[in-house]
């Protein structure tokens, strides 16, 4: 059996330069925290450092937020990696070759980059100062195929879908939402595990005093752990903290036999086997022609 922890981190993360250092000593006391529960990998929140992304964009590689690739940053979430022992997803805002990514980077509990992700659909308000990844990278990590989206990555089912066809068990997604569209979120993510037989992993932003003005209109966010029927198997509920559940990544998937597939079911491979790839693929060609794409957004990317 490949039984491991999966873990995931839910704190408010202030969007002031000021405040960078104070945004790192939350996360390593998280990571500390994360290795006392025997966690095997664990997830920040995205922009893990800074939520505000013109001005750590302005810092054009400064010592905080943004750092050139693989940085002092970096570095020190390594070694706290290897001292903890333990896997971690660190999401970041980097540059790399004269080019701005929100980038989350996979360090394993050696201390080892492993790879990164780069947000392949950023928000209007990045796209202003970042650039667009445009791989689907699927890691092996202690013993599992992991990847990651970003975001507004969870609104494109066809990121998830990739990533399930590619080989990938479990899917981390940090996540910055905190705005008034938890309810509909969590359809989407459930959705997305559902959809691909596939373990999804949140780690969004709390939102608590002294951020006062979140109050009423906005909702705070949470960490949390759905399984492939879409179920939630860990939460922090809609405050800080850190959630974790041991997950058996060869346990034996049951359907109720309702879609027509076997009892004892395997079901990506099932749907992978059935599923209308070249038809698909004609009509996202055909429509794509016809896309009225953003110039200015597309021109980045």
């Amino acid at each position: 059996m490949r039984i491991k922890r999966i873990g995931a981190v839910s704190f408010l993360v202030d969007d002031e330069l000021t405040t960078i250092k104070k945004n790192i000593e939350r996360a390593v006391n998280y990571i500390e925290k994360a290795a006392s529960y025997n966690i095997d990998i664990l997830l920040l929140p995205e922009a893990v450092l800074t939520q505000n992304t013109e001005e750590a964009a302005r810092s054009k590689g400064g010592i905080y937020p943004i750092e050139v690739f693989p940085g002092k940053i970096t570095k020190y979430f390594c070694e706290k990696a290897k001292e903890s022992k333990i896997n971690l997803l660190l999401p970041n805002y980097v540059y790399f070759q004269r080019k701005i990514y929100n980038q989350t980077t996979i360090i394993n509990y050696n201390g080892d980059i492993v790879g990164y992700y780069r947000k392949i659909q950023p928000t209007f308000g990045e796209i202003k100062y970042i650039y667009a990844g445009n791989d689907f990278p699927v890691f092996q990590l202690s013993d599992i195929k992991i990847a990651t989206m970003t975001c507004l990555d969870i609104y494109f089912p066809e990121i998830c879908r990739i990533y399930a066809m590619k080989g990938a068990e479990i899917i981390f997604w940090p996540t910055l939402t905190h705005g008034p569209t938890q309810s509909g979120l969590e359809a989407q993510y459930r959705s997305r595990a559902i959809d691909n037989s596939i373990y999804l992993v949140q780690s969004n932003i709390s939102c608590k005093p002294p951020y006062a003005p979140y109050a009423g209109r906005y909702q705070p966010g949470r960490a949390n752990i759905i399984d492939f029927y879409g179920d939630i198997i860990a939460d922090t509920g809609r405050r800080e903290g850190i959630c974790f559940s041991d997950i058996d990544f060869d346990e034996v998937k049951i359907t109720s036999g309702v879609l027509g597939f076997n009892d004892v079911d395997e079901t990506r491979k099932e749907f992978e086997s059935i599923i209308r790839m070249e038809l698909y693929s004609k009509e996202y060609k055909t429509i794509s022609k016809n896309q009225k794409k953003s110039n200015f957004y597309h021109k980045k990317n």
